[in-house]
């Protein structure tokens, strides 16, 4: 078994999250509370400043817009999505979220930080990112992996992970009996 804190080729375990059962519970919470974008599975945990769309304004690429999932119809964001403007931590996180990720931005730093769900038998699409990205795994299973290249890995929860996604390809998939993934994921600026 490969023990997580092992740096491997392109993923370094970077912090431990102290409390990950409370970390989960309020993250199950704001999801009871605040659905996720309906064609990409994200929320939204930051936000630019006077931004009217807090909770999904930074889902999904920061350079296309999805507009119809069924025909995985993609198209240029009139205005590409910025990393450095969302600076803001949204209103209505548990406080142990809000502190966690107040402390990642200021060891890192973050641009759009968002949840990302993947439901059981479901994968993201073979892409590159623009930037390399932290994960912190709220739930999750040994059959939930992200490739990268010619890489594959677990990331368990209670691990804070920088993940070299910058120019590699890369997908994540839940492969598990668990219904949903779920990762905050933050843009690495």
């Amino acid at each position: 078994m490969l023990n997580i804190w092992q740096k491997m080729k392109y993923r370094e375990t970077v912090g431990e999250v102290e409390d990950s059962k409370l970390l989960e519970e309020e993250i199950l919470t704001l999801l009871n509370n605040q659905p996720l974008h309906l064609w990409d599975n994200q929320l939204c945990l930051t936000h630019p400043k006077n931004c009217e769309d807090k909770w999904y304004y930074g889902s999904g690429s920061k350079m296309y817009i999805t507009e119809n999932i069924q025909k995985f119809k993609q198209y240029n964001r009139e205005i590409p999505l910025n990393e450095e403007d969302f600076t803001e931590i949204n209103e209505g996180l548990g406080s142990y979220t809000t502190q966690l990720l107040t402390s990642l931005k200021e060891k890192y730093m973050l641009g759009r930080i968002r949840i990302m769900v993947n439901a059981r038998k479901h994968a993201l699409t073979w892409h590159k990112d623009t930037e390399d990205r932290i994960h912190i795994p709220v739930i999750t299973h040994e059959g939930c992996r992200m490739v990268i290249e010619d890489e594959s890995f677990h990331m368990p929860a209670g691990g804070i992970f920088k993940v070299n996604t910058t120019g590699n390809y890369h997908s994540a998939f839940n492969g598990s009996p668990i219904d949903k993934r779920i990762h905050i994921v933050g843009c690495v600026i």
